[in-house]
């Protein structure tokens, strides 16, 4: 009997370490997305735009038809949220850095829209309502 209640015993802290350590992960990995949706119809109005990076959210308007680009060139004139890529021809802008976090040999911003890897640069993506665009610090493969 003593030996099968040391077996639980390393069980349950092995289930303990496991669920910290993924806890763990988990806001590391929550600490670098940036998440840019889109809340209003498209009624001619502004659309209604919130950016969130970590635990900092920005709210902002901008036109029916902007692209991902011109809302986050809109909103580095209107915060402090700052952002540097290139340009690709054929292909179009690509973020390198987001709020001083430079992509490198190991890493590099990745965007999503609504949940799906996103196939074109910023520059080519334009908004349409209720879309989600989720960037994401990766780990390049």
């Amino acid at each position: 009997m003593v030996k099968f209640q040391n077996k639980s015993k390393y069980i349950l802290i092995a289930f303990v370490l496991a669920a910290v350590a993924l806890s763990a992960i988990f806001l590391y990995v929550s600490r670098d997305n940036i998440i840019l949706e889109n809340f209003s119809a498209a009624t001619g109005e502004n659309l209604q735009i919130s950016l969130k990076v970590g635990t900092q959210t920005y709210a902002l308007g901008v036109e029916p038809g902007a692209t991902v680009l011109q809302t986050m060139q809109k909103l580095s004139t209107e915060s402090d949220f700052s952002f540097n890529g290139r340009e690709f021809p054929g292909l179009g802008y690509f973020v390198e850095e987001i709020n001083g976090v430079k992509g490198n040999a190991d890493k590099f911003w990745a965007y999503y829209v609504n949940d799906i890897l996103a196939s074109v640069g910023v520059s080519q993506y334009v908004l349409k309502t209720g879309d989600i665009i989720n960037f994401k610090y990766e780990k390049i493969i």
